[in-house]
């Protein structure tokens, strides 16, 4: 028997690599980043400095790199994220929004602040 492989289907995430976020749920409660990396097929994202852990490295061939115990940066839900508005227009400015998306004029698509209904960022 053939077993059928699971394809991960495309999501849309409602933050980018770049955007400041600060985290909403978790152990690092309030703390703010710069979203790293994001991972759409998990639905997660490596935010600076939020979910540190320990990873040990081995020691390398012959001895030429030593064993270290090295900090990282874990991916984190992407529900456990919202972006921090960096419109200075918005009555939210500096605080968590809620993301939606709004046809533009041209035919594509933009991310808008729920609030003022601006673009965020470069699209």
């Amino acid at each position: 028997m053939v077993k059928k492989q699971k394809t991960k289907a495309r999501r849309k995430l409602h933050v980018r690599t770049g955007d400041t976020v600060t985290v909403i749920a978790g152990n690092d409660l309030g703390v703010r980043g710069e979203v790293l990396r994001t991972m759409p097929g998990e639905n997660k994202v490596v935010v600076e400095n939020v979910n540190v852990h320990y990873v040990h490295e081995k020691a390398g061939q012959r001895g030429r790199r030593q064993g270290e115990r090295v900090e990282k940066e874990m991916p984190v839900d992407a529900s456990n994220v919202m972006l921090i508005c960096q419109n200075r227009e918005c009555e939210r400015y500096g605080r968590t929004v809620r993301v939606g998306r709004r046809r533009q004029k041209d035919g594509g698509k933009a991310r808008v602040c729920v609030q003022c209904e601006n673009p965020i960022g470069s699209e």
